[in-house]
C-alpha cells in the first residue's frame, strides 16, 4: 500500500472533492473529457486504488498481518483534524462524489432475467453502459463458493436462503459471476462484478469488520492494570504509540459515517416498494433501494463469516471466540438506527401499518426461498436484529471485563424492538405486542441470564441503568401484562394463544418434541431467574452509589416486581444469608444445642456403604476438612515424594522456589482469581457435596481455605485460563479415568473435573483449574543427573583452559 503523509492525503482528497463538485454529475451533463475520465477511473483501477487508500486492503497479505494505517484510521484517531474533515466532505452520503456513484450505479433492467438464467458462465455480451468492479466472493462469505456448484440454468429466485443469501438478489452487482484477475489482489479470483456504489459500500463495511476483528480483545473489554506488570505493559504500549502511530481501537468517525448512510438511505419507503409487486423479480429497482437493502443485509452477512447458524433457536450457543463476538457486537448500534429509521414516519411506518405486518406469512425455515427475505425486508430486518441480539446476550459472559458500552447498545436494541415509536412519543399498540412477542417473551429471559452471568452488574453505569429501566417499563405496560397473564393461565393442551402468537414468529422456536413452548414469565423457573437478577441489582444500592444511580436502581426493582408478580416468592432464596461469624477455632468448637433428626433406615444403609454423594450439606458455621493446599507450591502429591536420584536438601529448596514462583504468578493474575467475602483467593473444591453459602440451590465449586466457606459459580463465576477461556465442571466420557492434563492426577469419580467450554478433550483437576496459569517446576535442580551434567561441563571447561 502506498504511504501518504497527512498533507499529501489532504491534497489528494481536496483535489477529488473539487473535481466532483465542479462536475456535479448527474445534475450537469457530462462532457466528452469527463466521460473519458469516468471510463478510466470507475472502469479501471482508479476507484479500487482510492478504496485501498481510504479503507486499506480488504484481505490479509499474510496471516497476522497488522497492515499500515489507512486514511480512515487517521480519521478515527483524530475525528476533528483537517484530514478527517476533508475525507468526510468527499465520502459523506450527501457529497457530490457519492451522488456520482449513485448515478453510475443504476440497476440494470435485465437484472432479474440474468438471475434466472444467466448468473453464471454467461456468454452474453455485458452492457458497456455500466462501470463494474470485481469484489471476490471470498471477501463476502466463505459459503458463497458453494453457490458455484449450482447448475448455470438454476434461478437464484428459486433457491432457498440456506443455499443463496438474499443479498445476491439485490442489484448492487451485474450478473454473471466472473473469474478473472482482480485489481486489488492482482490474482485470478471468482468475483461479483459490482456497480460503483455497491463496491464502495461493501469496502466501507468490510473495513469496519476487519478492524474490529484485528482489535477484538481490546474492542470488547478493558484490560485492567491491577498489577505492576500489567501497568508496565500498558505504559510500553503508550510509549510505543507515541513514536509510531498505531491503528486505533475505537472508530468514532467511522461509526458516525455509517449512521449517516443509514439515516439517508433506510426509510419506510423501502418495504412498501419491495412488497408492491407479486414477485420480487417484477420490481423496478432504484439505486436507493439497492443501497438500503445492502445496508440491511450486509452487516449480518459479514458478521457471521465464522458463525454457523443453527436450524432452531434452542440450538443456539454463545460465540466461541472474541473475534466473532466483536464482529456481531459492532453491528448492534447499526441495527438500532435502522429500526428507528424504519419507524420515523409515524403515519406510514410499516411498524404501525398492520396490513404491512400481516400481509403474508414469513417463513422461518432455512429451506424457504431467499426472495421472501427481500419481499418482507422489514421482517428480515427484525429477524436479523433478534438473531444478533440473542447471540450477544448469550455471549456476554465470554469476557470478565466487558466495556459497559456493549451492554448499553444491546439494551438499546432490545428497547427499540419493543417500541420503535419512541421518537414519536408513542407506545407500541397491543397489536404490535402480539405480533412481536419474541422481543417481549423470549428476549427477556436472555436479558435476565445476561444480568446474572455476565459482568453487567459490576460495569453498570447511569446510562445503562436508564435504558434498563426503560426496557422493564415497556415490559410492564398493560398490553404485555395481559398477554403474559393469558399465557400463564392457558392450559398446556390449549393452542389458542400459541397459534395466535406463533403466526408472526420470524425465528424457529420449535422444541425437541416438535412443539413451540412459549416462555411463561409468571412461572417458577423464570421468576426464580428474575429474583436472582433482582438480588444482583439490589446489591448495587450502597452508600458508594450515586444518588441518581440509586434512584434508577430502585425504579428498576419496582418495575421488576410488576413484570414478575411471583418474584418475591423466590427472592429470599437468592438473598445472601447472614454470614457465619467464625472468630476462632475454639469458638467454632463450642457445642451448641441442635435439633437432631433420627436417620431413616435407608440413610443409615447409605451412610455405612459410603453413599453420601447424593446429600447436599448446608449449614451456618460449618467446619469441614479442606483438601486443597494452604501454601502455593505444595499441592501436588508427587512433590511430596523424594526419589533415590535426588538430593534431599536441594529438593526442599526447589519446593520453596516453586512456591515463590507460584506466589508471584498468583499476584500477577490476581485480577482474574476470585476472592471470598474477606478478600482471600479461592480454590476449586474437590467434593460435590456442598452448596453455595449464599444460594442454597447452587452447587459450590469454590472454597476458601482460611474462612472455610464455599461459593458457587453464581457468586464467583467459572474459572478461566490465561487466554480468557472459561472452564466448566464436566464428566469424562464413558468410563475414561478422570486424569488431569496438567499434573497427571487421577481424580475420583465423585470429585469435580473441569474442561474448556470451547474445546473438549482437555481436562483439569480442581487444583490446576483454580489458577489461570500452569506453574513451572524447578525440581530438576535436585536431580543427580543435573549436577552430573554440570560437573562434566565444569571438568570439560577446566580441561580446555589448561590446554589453551
Amino acid at each position: 500500500m502506498v504511504f501518504f503523509t497527512d498533507d499529501n492525503a489532504e491534497k489528494h482528497l481536496q483535489s477529488l472533492l473539487d473535481y466532483f463538485d465542479r462536475v456535479n454529475y448527474p445534475f450537469q451533463p457530462l462532457s466528452a473529457e469527463t466521460k473519458e475520465f469516468f471510463g478510466r477511473y470507475f472502469g479501471g483501477h482508479g476507484l479500487v486504488n482510492f478504496c485501498d487508500l481510504v479503507f486499506g486492503p480488504y484481505y490479509e497479505k499474510y496471516h497476522g498481518d497488522d497492515g499500515e494505517m489507512c486514511w480512515m484510521d487517521y480519521a478515527n484517531r483524530a475525528p476533528t483534524k483537517s484530514l478527517a474533515v476533508a475525507l468526510l466532505g468527499l465520502i459523506h452520503p450527501s457529497s457530490s462524489f457519492i451522488s456520482t456513484l449513485e448515478a453510475l450505479s443504476i440497476p440494470s433492467p435485465t437484472f432479474a432475467a440474468r438471475l434466472k438464467k444467466a448468473w453464471k458462465n454467461s456468454t452474453e455480451v455485458r452492457s458497456t453502459a455500466f462501470h463494474l468492479l470485481d469484489l471476490p466472493l471470498s471477501a463476502l462469505h466463505p459459503q458463497f463458493f458453494k453457490l458455484m456448484g449450482e447448475p448455470a440454468d438454476t434461478s437464484l429466485y428459486a433457491l432457498p436462503r440456506s443455499r443463496c443469501h438474499p443479498i445476491l438478489l439485490v442489484p448492487f452487482w451485474d450478473p454473471p459471476v466472473v473469474t478473472r484477475k482482480e485489481t486489488s489482489q492482482q490474482q485470478v479470483m471468482t468475483s461479483l462484478p459490482c456497480l460503483p456504489m455497491g463496491y464502495f459500500l461493501f469496502r466501507l463495511l468490510i473495513f469496519g469488520m476487519k478492524r474490529v476483528r484485528r482489535n477484538s480483545a481490546d474492542y470488547l473489554a478493558y484490560r485492567k492494570n491491577s498489577t505492576v506488570a500489567t501497568w508496565m505493559w500498558h505504559a510500553k504500549d503508550v510509549i510505543y504509540s507515541t513514536f509510531k502511530k498505531k491503528i486505533p481501537v475505537d472508530m468514532p468517525f467511522y461509526a458516525q459515517l455509517l449512521q449517516s448512510y443509514i439515516q439517508i438511505y433506510v426509510s419506510a419507503a423501502l418495504p412498501r416498494h419491495l412488497s408492491s409487486k407479486t414477485s420480487i423479480a417484477d420490481i423496478t429497482w432504484t439505486t436507493n433501494d439497492a443501497v438500503a437493502s445492502v445496508l440491511i443485509l450486509a452487516p449480518e452477512l459479514l458478521a457471521h463469516r465464522e458463525v454457523v447458524q443453527p436450524l432452531r433457536e434452542l440450538d443456539r450457543f454463545p460465540c466461541k471466540n472474541t473475534e466473532s463476538l466483536a464482529r456481531i457486537l459492532s453491528v448492534v448500534p447499526l441495527y438500532t438506527r435502522m429500526v428507528y429509521a424504519m419507524s420515523e414516519e409515524s403515519s406510514s411506518s410499516p411498524f404501525m401499518d398492520s396490513t404491512a405486518v400481516t400481509s403474508q406469512d414469513y417463513p422461518v425455515s432455512s429451506s424457504s426461498k431467499a426472495q421472501c427475505d427481500i419481499e418482507n425486508i422489514r421482517k428480515t430486518l427484525y429477524r436479523n436484529c433478534l438473531v444478533v441480539l440473542r447471540e450477544c446476550l448469550l455471549s456476554l459472559e465470554l469476557e470478565p471485563h466487558f466495556k459497559s458500552a456493549h451492554f448499553l447498545y444491546c439494551l438499546e436494541l432490545w428497547a427499540v424492538l419493543m417500541n420503535p415509536f419512541e421518537k414519536q412519543q408513542k407506545m407500541a399498540p397491543p397489536l404490535y405486542v402480539a405480533q412481536h412477542f419474541e422481543s417481549f417473551g423470549f428476549l427477556v429471559v436472555d436479558v435476565l441470564n445476561m444480568i446474572v452471568k455476565s459482568s453487567f452488574v459490576h460495569s453498570m453505569t447511569e446510562a445503562s441503568a436508564k435504558v434498563l429501566k426503560k426496557c422493564f417499563l415497556l415490559m410492564s405496560q398493560d398490553a404485555v401484562g395481559t398477554l403474559l397473564g393469558e399465557i400463564n393461565l392457558s392450559q398446556p393442551s390449549s393452542h389458542t394463544v400459541a397459534e395466535m402468537l406463533t403466526r408472526h414468529f420470524v425465528l424457529n422456536w420449535i422444541g425437541n418434541d416438535g412443539v413451540i413452548q412459549l416462555p411463561n414469565l409468571h412461572g417458577n423457573t423464570t421468576c426464580s431467574l428474575a429474583a436472582r437478577a433482582y438480588v444482583a441489582l439490589e446489591g448495587l444500592i450502597t452508600d458508594d452509589t450515586t444518588e441518581i444511580m440509586r434512584g434508577e436502581l430502585k425504579e428498576i426493582l419496582s418495575l421488576m416486581n410488576c413484570v414478575f408478580p411471583r418474584l418475591a416468592e423466590f427472592r429470599d432464596t437468592w438473598c445472601p444469608l447472614e454470614k457465619a461469624s467464625v472468630n476462632s477455632c475454639k469458638a467454632a468448637s463450642i457445642p451448641t444445642p441442635t435439633v437432631v433428626r433420627p436417620l431413616t433406615e435407608s440413610e443409615k444403609s447409605l451412610f455405612f456403604r459410603g453413599g453420601k454423594g447424593n446429600q447436599k450439606v448446608f449449614s451456618k458455621g460449618l467446619r469441614f476438612p479442606i483438601r486443597n493446599r494452604r501454601v502455593p507450591g505444595n499441592h501436588n502429591g508427587a512433590f511430596q515424594t523424594s526419589f533415590r536420584n535426588e538430593l534431599p536438601a536441594l529438593l526442599v529448596f526447589s519446593r520453596y522456589l516453586d512456591g515463590f514462583i507460584e506466589a508471584i504468578l498468583e499476584k500477577y493474575y490476581s485480577s482474574v482469581i476470585p476472592k471470598c467475602d474477606n478478600g482471600h483467593r479461592l480454590l476449586l473444591a474437590y467434593s460435590k457435596n456442598y452448596v453455595c453459602t449464599h444460594h442454597t440451590r447452587e452447587p459450590a465449586i469454590w472454597e476458601c481455605t482460611i474462612c472455610e466457606t464455599v461459593y458457587g459459580s453464581c457468586c464467583r463465576g467459572l474459572p478461566c485460563r490465561a487466554n480468557g477461556e472459561r472452564l466448566a465442571p464436566t464428566n469424562m466420557p464413558g468410563n475414561d479415568a478422570q486424569q488431569c492434563i496438567a499434573c497427571g492426577q487421577v481424580v475420583s469419580e465423585d470429585s469435580y473435573i473441569f474442561s474448556s467450554q470451547r474445546e473438549g478433550g482437555s481436562y483439569f483437576c480442581p487444583d490446576c483449574a483454580s489458577r489461570p496459569f500452569r506453574p513451572p517446576s524447578l525440581r530438576w535442580i535436585a536431580s543427580y543427573q543435573t549436577w552430573s551434567i554440570l560437573g562434566v561441563l565444569s571438568l570439560f571447561c577446566i580441561l580446555i583452559s589448561f590446554l589453551s
